[in-house]
């Protein structure tokens, strides 16, 4: 297959693949995500999934990493946030309930450096 572009209307910072979706960080500090939607880890307050990328609503996001259905976002809004499946606990926010927009992980750091794997 040939790599197409990905529509996103300003300069990509970083990226991460989870299981079956993506996230991209923008200059601006804008997080966008696209892929399975189907337990909230795109962070959009959605569960329909999107063909092409779409802003969190997050502010000022610093880092992100996708996981399998899960994703992880550092950002000025909430230091460290989470968002999709949360069967096992993996969000961190002390619950088993998933979340389909980023909420705040139980005890967090100013300066975290992460990869969910």
């Amino acid at each position: 297959e040939t790599p197409v572009q990905v529509d996103i209307s300003e300069s990509i910072t970083s990226i991460s693949a989870g299981g079956q979706h993506s996230l991209f960080l923008g200059s601006s500090r804008t997080a966008y995500a696209c892929g399975l939607a189907s337990s909230g880890q795109l962070g959009l307050n959605t569960t329909t999934l999107q063909k092409t990328p779409q802003q969190i609503d997050l502010t000022g996001v610093t880092a992100l990493s996708a996981g399998y259905r899960h994703s992880l976002f550092l950002s000025s809004e909430i230091p460290l946030a989470s968002s999709g499946q949360n069967v096992e606990g993996q969000l961190g926010d002390g619950t088993f309930q998933n979340h389909l927009s980023p909420a705040a992980v139980w005890c967090c750091q100013e300066d975290w450096d992460f990869n969910t794997g």
